[in-house]
């Protein structure tokens, strides 16, 4: 028998991050050959945003980082606990908002993908953030921030669907565009996670909303925190060989920032 439950789909960060696993090498490369390319400084120290049940920040530490990861879900947050104490893995682990949190030390290189960000509701949180981030990484490191610009013929009805295997277990996720309000930059989203196994066959729906950018808005916030300049623009591709141009052809970008 299926069960439903409504509830954050992050706060289940064993199925949804199955669905990122195949992305965590290829950012990983691409962070390190920032690091070596863009930074002024010697990148040892790494701070992730948003870092949920510690996919990208396990791998990162991995590589012998040391790392920081914030989120303000607790059960991500007790999940990527486990299982660095079962990796022997030093992160340090903090539960803060995004817009206004603070380190026990600074950190060379912080790093926010796949729309986390967007998460901010309002300019005033999402400008809180950037200055959050820059008092967090010293002068010469690097924000590496990942999201989605609104492509000038967006669909309002958009929708998108993944399926993986993890184990014995087959999941299927369904992300569906519900409503946007373009005036309060505001898009709704619900997401319906399906997980099926031998003993378990379950649905998680979450509803959630996410701040919508255009290239001109983003880049009008970025102007109002003067600490960060752009020091390469790439897709989610991660590819270093194929920088972009912020252009209206490009709604899946990679900004890396240098922290002046």
């Amino acid at each position: 028998m299926q069960e439903n439950h409504r509830a954050e789909w992050y706060s289940f960060p064993q199925y949804y991050e199955c669905f990122f696993r195949q992305e965590t090498a290829r950012e990983v490369r691409f962070i390190q050959w920032a690091a070596r390319h863009f930074a002024l400084i010697p990148v040892e120290k790494v701070l992730e945003l948003g870092c949920g049940g510690g996919r990208l920040l396990l791998a990162l530490a991995r590589h012998g980082y040391k790392c920081y990861g914030i989120d303000n879900n607790l059960q991500a947050l007790e999940w990527l606990r486990q299982r660095a104490r079962r990796r022997k893995l030093a992160c340090g682990v903090i539960e803060a908002d995004l817009a206004d949190f603070t380190l026990p030390e600074r950190v060379d290189l912080a790093v926010c993908t796949f729309n986390t960000f967007r998460h901010l509701l309002s300019e005033q949180a999402a400008r809180q953030h950037l200055r959050s981030v820059a008092r967090a990484v010293r002068p010469g490191g690097l924000y590496i921030l990942g999201l989605h610009l609104l492509p000038l013929d967006v669909a309002e009805d958009d929708e998108e669907r993944w399926s993986v295997r993890w184990g014995r277990l087959k999941l299927h996720a369904r992300l569906q565009v519900l409503r946007m309000d373009r005036r309060r930059r505001w898009e709704w989203l619900r997401v319906v996670l399906s997980v099926r196994g031998p003993k378990k066959h379950f649905r998680i729906e979450s509803q959630f909303a996410l701040r919508i950018y255009t290239r001109q808005q983003f880049l009008r916030l970025l102007r109002q925190v003067p600490a960060w300049q752009i020091a390469g623009i790439y897709d989610f591709w991660y590819d270093p060989h194929h920088p972009r141009a912020l252009d209206d052809d490009l709604t899946d970008v990679v900004f890396v920032l240098r922290r002046c």
